[in-house]
């Protein structure tokens, strides 16, 4: 089709899609060209165009932070709801709470 001079214009969220089948991506937000990037001459990547989606780049967003484990606050072991919810633990500290869920029984099995 790029030969006949022919486009497509694909709108997707699938940045992979974009990045294998796209000549150009050109990023509109709030109704205002924010940018066009040829993907075949400019060193594009899934980040560059999340920063232009959204206006800052992704480290802005989600900082990395280190917080220490506090006193632990809750525990819950073995916790389960039928085939909804399978043996799962709970604990919460100060400042750090984790859910696991194990899925056994599901074509998974203990090591040991």
């Amino acid at each position: 089709m790029r030969e006949k001079g022919l486009a497509i214009c694909y709108i997707s969220h699938r940045m992979e899609e974009i990045m294998q089948i796209g000549d150009r991506v050109t990023v509109l937000r709030d109704g205002k060209l924010i940018g066009c990037k040829n993907l075949h001459t400019e060193k594009v990547t899934i980040d560059d165009i999340i920063s232009m989606m959204v206006g800052h780049s992704m480290e802005q967003q989600f900082p990395k932070q280190q917080f220490e484990k506090g006193e632990e606050l809750l525990r819950v072991e073995n916790l389960s709801c039928g085939e909804a919810l399978p043996r799962c633990e709970l604990f919460s500290a100060q400042g750090r709470s984790s859910l696991l869920c194990r899925a056994c029984g599901r074509g998974t099995h203990r090591g040991g």
